[in-house]
């Protein structure tokens, strides 16, 4: 009996189609489960992976399985944190994915994504989606990003002794707007038609913040080359800030 409503269940045409099977699923996820609210931490180790997040999914999670979420922020639709390992990740945003639907069917939500590291590079690679998204990365080494061409937004940098690079695609489409401290902010895309200076404060499109200590930030497209980070330069700058620490107690053993 159980076996002939199994089959049942399976042949209902009501039943929402398998996410593999839907047509729009490019072959490189097929095989990967959508999910939404995704919390990757970790202390050691390092968070390679692909993700297919759906925004407008509501998965049942206990909340001891969450961390905790102060009053009056929202919860990430993907975390991903190693303390002493690197982070990379491929993201693609599908709405409505979760429920086997096709992502241009379903309405469009924007979808909040962190990666982080304390001592390792950060690499996220987003997928072209259509989704309105906002993404942190930050770490004390690298951070590389590589955007889809559809991204129209804010683009924002900082480094403490680290260097920021832009793939010359990406140069050409910025829209410088200032430079603070070391915090660059861009605007990446048809800055004319995008209507961000209009309501800056409540932007609810693309947006990217990147924070490096002492590694370089790059940027790129995805379908751009981009040549890997020397590990010499990272090991350079190490160098350099010890050695910048040792020159300053000095001086103020002098001077005291």
């Amino acid at each position: 009996m159980t076996i002939l409503e199994d089959q049942d269940i399976q042949g209902n045409p009501s039943a929402p189609p398998s996410y593999s099977n839907l047509p729009d699923v490019p072959e490189d996820i097929r095989h990967v489960k959508p999910t939404n609210y995704l919390y990757i931490v970790r202390s050691f180790g390092l968070i390679d992976d692909t993700y297919v997040i759906d925004p407008t999914y509501e998965p049942t999670i206990p909340s001891y399985m969450l961390p905790k979420v102060k009053e009056g922020q929202k919860r990430k639709n993907l975390c991903l944190c190693s303390t002493f390992g690197s982070v990379k990740a491929d993201v693609w945003i599908r709405a409505g994915s979760a429920r086997g639907m096709s992502a241009e069917k379903h309405e469009k939500r924007r979808t909040s994504i962190k990666a982080s590291s304390d001592c390792r590079p950060v690499t996220v690679k987003h997928a072209e989606s259509g989704n309105p998204f906002h993404l942190v990365c930050d770490s004390a080494a690298s951070v590389v990003v590589y955007l889809p061409r559809t991204f129209s937004g804010l683009l924002v940098t900082g480094t403490d002794l680290g260097s920021v690079r832009y793939s010359p695609e990406v140069s050409a489409r910025l829209t410088v707007l200032s430079e603070i401290n070391g915090i660059r902010y861009r605007f990446l895309g048809d800055y004319e038609s995008s209507n961000w200076d209009k309501d800056a404060e409540h932007w609810e499109g693309d947006e990217v913040r990147l924070h490096t200590g002492m590694g370089t930030i790059r940027v790129a497209f995805l379908d751009e080359e981009w040549p890997t980070i020397r590990r010499s330069s990272w090991f350079f700058r190490c160098i350099l800030l010890t050695a910048t620490s040792l020159l300053a107690i000095w001086v103020v053993a002098i001077v005291s």
